[in-house]
């Protein structure tokens, strides 16, 4: 019998997570712990593992594992919910922290916090459009009929996501039937395992809308992230269809709808802020 470990299951816009607190346990072999947690119908079913450890330069470190067994180098919804472990680890006291990952050390704020979720917003840093072309031929061959990409870019947050904005000509689809349309397995496969990409990417597929969270602009998006498949949202991946948006768009606000729920990103100076809820879903204890 292996060592028991407690866990924590959180989840921000759908986006779940299982947290293993390594203040005070030691995980040997996270790699294959992710691939065994993650699997929704024989393990406890989540996007990944995500331990929380001790840093010398922040209040915590956040080391992320995709449901592959892949590492990760951040992740916007997992910075979210590990600022809102470490406020129940402080005793509920403290309601800001610096959390560093493999691409550098964030800000985070809770506020409006209950027993089971709060508001939690984290610094993402500078987001960048990489001047790196994307095979919109390739995208096209792979949407049906009335859906049409209309521009794309790659985007580094970070860790690299391929944001491409979709064109319904179909009157009758809203763009959640548009993005529903789409086979995104097919498509989100292409893009991670395309040549031009050798370090593989995530995938946002958009389509834009009429805004009703004035002055923001409104975005529906469909996620594929790199080694763990088709997600209910992605942090990092938000903050990159920001970026995309606001280079072919100009506004520097946006509501981005994904299947899980709703993150909102903004500017402040040079730097890009995500908000969204972060939610406690289940703890308990396993032998690996």
């Amino acid at each position: 019998m292996g060592e028991e470990i407690h866990f924590v299951k959180m989840e921000g816009a759908g986006n779940d997570y299982v947290y293993v607190d390594c203040f005070s346990q030691f995980v040997r072999n996270p790699q294959a712990l992710a691939r065994w947690v993650s699997r929704r119908h024989f393990g406890i079913g989540s996007d990944g593992l995500i331990l929380i450890k001790p840093s010398p330069r922040a209040d915590c470190f956040m080391d992320i594992y995709n449901a592959d067994g892949s590492r990760g180098r951040t992740c916007g919804n997992g910075l979210r919910c590990t600022a809102r472990y470490l406020w129940k680890k402080s005793g509920r006291s403290k309601k800001e922290f610096t959390i560093e990952t493999l691409s550098g050390i964030c800000q985070t704020r809770l506020s409006n916090i209950n027993r089971r979720k709060s508001w939690v917003e984290t610094d993402m840093g500078n987001v960048f459009v990489r001047n790196i072309s994307v095979p919109l031929n390739g995208v096209s061959r792979l949407l049906p009929a009335g859906v049409f990409p209309q521009w794309a870019y790659l985007v580094d947050g970070g860790n690299l996501h391929c944001v491409v904005k979709l064109k319904c000509c179909h009157e009758g689809w809203t763009p959640v039937q548009a993005l529903e349309q789409v086979d995104l397995k097919r498509t989100g496969d292409f893009l991670e395992h395309y040549e031009g990409f050798p370090s593989r990417v995530n995938v946002e597929l958009c389509v834009d809308g009429p805004s009703d969270c004035n002055p923001a602009g409104q975005i529906f998006a469909r996620v594929w992230e790199r080694g763990s498949g088709e997600t209910m949202a992605c942090g990092s991946g938000a903050c990159a269809i920001y970026q995309a948006f606001h280079k072919m768009d100009g506004l520097t606000d946006w509501c981005i709808f994904m299947p899980g729920g709703r993150l909102h990103v903004t500017q402040r100076d040079s730097r890009l802020w995500l908000g969204g809820i972060a939610a406690d879903v289940f703890e308990g204890n396993l032998n690996f």
